[in-house]
């Protein structure tokens, strides 16, 4: 990467119940990436069965 390029980023946040909420996850991983000076392109979001 060369100086003053801007990384681009895409963020996953995954759950194990849809009684959980991505919500609280994505918001941290938000402000470390801003933090860091990425770009965010995109958002992902899963919910995954523990069974």
């Amino acid at each position: 990467m060369f100086q003053g390029d801007i990384m681009k980023v895409a963020l996953l946040s995954r759950i194990s119940t849809s009684e959980q909420s991505n919500e609280s996850a994505l918001e941290e991983l938000k402000r470390v990436a801003l933090n860091k000076g990425y770009n965010i392109y995109d958002i992902y979001e899963e919910v995954v069965s523990g069974a």
